[in-house]
């Protein structure tokens, strides 16, 4: 059995990629089971998320002391200000404890965890990150901790949890660009209000903007665009919905989409960003920054485009938004790769899986 700790939830991150990662061995028949943190609502009846883990015969339990002592496996994304500290009051260590970080750097909590022994082995989500943090953590830490290659964040193109779908097909009155995120700073560019501005559509076509994650951090860094004051108000169509707790609700946000524009913060870079994959499984084409993950998820003008700067995102919006040809070339071209060769396809992500089931003798 292995055992995740963490919580699942629609919005892209670490709850999505833990969703993928169980889907993925239910679908190979490994038994698994979801521990969440104390303070947790998923555990609650009626909760959609912990409804569907029960469908496909998850164990679902809240934390309490002691739970993973003697446990095989522990796995854990991004949950470690709220693991580690379980681990050591408790005295609740694991056999194998495996982890990432799911960032682009290494926190100074993280080099801690290393230097006292918490993690048995560490990954990566991609293989331009391992090459760039691997050694920097050994060095941080000032000790060597496995980790293996090959690692995929598996996407589950066919999840009746998060049922997305495939379409390159659009309403045609209006040009639907979407940011998908959380509500983080980081995650805007300062210029973000006037690059949407500056996306066009042909004359019948209305661009209509649609951000999902959107909250009090978002509107200290780039201005409040519900706020009548604000100058960008009336120069776009905008709609804003907060936190997404219902994937399905989520799924519909990319079911109408065209495009989705994500470009960030000077400096900051998505480690992957799963929300480009959930865009690919629905057809809807990615303009992001030429940084990070992405470089490894996207070939210029073929399976989306890759941008320096909020002017340029802008330009290639449009550009689809009069080539409708186009988008659907590279929608389409871009669920072929995801589906083939890339992380929607469960051979290639689960060969990294099923090693570590042999190495742990589970």
């Amino acid at each position: 059995m292995i055992t995740f700790f963490g919580i699942v939830h629609a919005d892209g991150g670490c709850g999505t990629e833990a969703l993928g990662a169980v889907e993925l061995l239910r679908s190979r028949k490994v038994p698994v089971r979801m521990v969440v943190p104390p303070e947790d609502p998923i555990i609650n009846n009626g909760n959609a998320a912990a409804d569907y883990l029960r469908s496909i015969d998850v164990e679902l339990l809240q934390y309490e002391p002691g739970m993973f002592k003697d446990c095989p496996v522990l796995v854990s994304f991004a949950e470690g200000q709220r693991l580690f500290p379980l681990v050591k009051e408790n005295a609740d260590r694991p056999r194998y404890l495996v982890y990432s970080d799911c960032m682009h750097f290494a926190s100074d909590d993280e080099i801690g965890w290393h230097k006292e022994g918490l993690i048995d082995e560490f990954f990566f989500q991609t293989a331009t990150l391992a090459d760039r943090l691997g050694p920097e953590i050994a060095r941080r830490a000032q000790k060597s901790v496995p980790h293996r290659r090959g690692y995929r964040a598996f996407l589950n193109t066919r999840s009746a949890y998060f049922p997305l779908r495939f379409s390159t097909v659009r309403h045609e009155t209006d040009f639907t660009v979407i940011k998908v995120g959380r509500d983080h700073g980081e995650k805007w560019h300062p210029d973000s209000w006037r690059m949407f501005c500056g996306i066009s559509a042909p004359q019948k076509r209305t661009v209509r903007i649609e951000i999902v994650g959107w909250g009090p951090n978002s509107a200290n860094k780039v201005g409040d665009i519900t706020d009548e004051k604000n100058k960008w108000f009336k120069e776009m169509n905008v709609v804003v919905h907060t936190h997404m707790d219902e994937a399905k609700m989520l799924a519909e946000v990319y079911d109408r989409a065209h495009v989705m524009v994500h470009v960030c913060d000077y400096g900051y870079e998505e480690a992957l960003g799963r929300v480009f994959l959930e865009a690919f499984a629905a057809g809807v084409v990615v303009i992001t920054d030429r940084r990070g993950g992405a470089l490894e998820l996207i070939r210029h003008g073929e399976t989306g485009f890759l941008v320096d700067s909020p002017d340029e995102a802008a330009y290639y919006a449009s550009h689809l938004a009069f080539n409708e040809r186009m988008r659907r070339s590279i929608a389409a071209q871009a669920y072929a790769e995801l589906i083939s060769t890339g992380r929607g396809n469960p051979d290639v992500c689960w060969p990294w899986w099923r090693d570590l089931i042999r190495k742990a003798s589970i």
